[in-house]
């Protein structure tokens, strides 16, 4: 019955997330396979990670970037050198991300 639990509760979190500022984008998309998207855009640089994210206790999502094999990549400034990070769940529509709170996009 706890895995049944978990894996409801996982569920519900799929779908996209974002936030915007002035000079910030956020977009976070978890999918139902237990892979994401992260794209982030600050003033002029804009970073993205792929990867497979599983959903801890006490509400923290664990999002692990695929490495890149494309050493240019590597060297570029919107390479994301952590290539994990760890997210805290604060309700079924806000997810918190580093010091950004990321809101479920409808559609």
């Amino acid at each position: 019955m706890v895995g049944f639990s978990a894996c409801s509760a996982q569920e519900k979190l799929i779908g996209k997330y974002s936030n915007k500022g002035k000079d910030f984008f956020y977009e976070l998309e978890l999918n139902a396979d237990s892979t994401f998207i992260l794209t982030q855009k600050q003033l002029e640089v804009t970073s993205k990670c792929q990867g497979t994210w599983e959903s801890l206790s006490d509400g923290l999502l664990l999002l692990k970037c695929s490495e890149v094999k494309d050493v240019i990549e590597k060297l570029t400034s919107g390479y994301m050198s952590e290539r994990e990070k760890r997210a805290t769940v604060l309700s079924r529509k806000k997810i918190k991300l580093q010091q950004v709170v990321l809101r479920r996009v409808k559609g």
